[in-house]
């Protein structure tokens, strides 16, 4: 993860930082950019890094995210002491569709590759 920082932030400069640093706690973390987009009035991780190269807001984002945003105005710090991301794909149990079935088989095939674990959960 990395904190999504103004280009004038104080924590700009910094190699890495420590969730500490951000006023986050580790709980806090994968619900972060969500939580900001829905307090800053954004409608999408576009508009949360455009809110962001203005200076408005900050939040944290997966490594991933950082490297397709990448927005003059914008500087990504690692954060040292991050939990690892959780990606979760959910879907109606009895959906049949095609798409949803290609895209948890790709998400899976990639995890596997890259030495994740993977699991299927059934719930209600």
């Amino acid at each position: 993860m990395s904190p999504a920082l103004p280009a004038d932030h104080a924590l700009t400069p910094a190699s890495r930082v420590l969730l500490a640093d951000l006023g986050i706690a580790p709980e806090e973390v994968d619900g972060r950019a969500e939580h900001d987009i829905d307090k800053q009035g954004a409608h999408d991780l576009a508009q949360l890094v455009a809110l962001i190269s203005l200076g408005t807001t900050t939040t944290v984002l997966p490594k991933s995210v950082a490297a397709r945003y990448p927005r003059q105005g914008v500087t990504y710090v690692p954060v040292e002491d991050c939990p690892p991301a959780t990606l979760v794909i959910a879907w109606p149990e009895r959906s049949r569709s095609r798409g949803v079935a290609a895209l948890v088989r790709a998400a899976a095939a990639v995890a596997q590759s890259r030495g994740m674990s993977t699991a299927v959960e059934a719930t209600r």
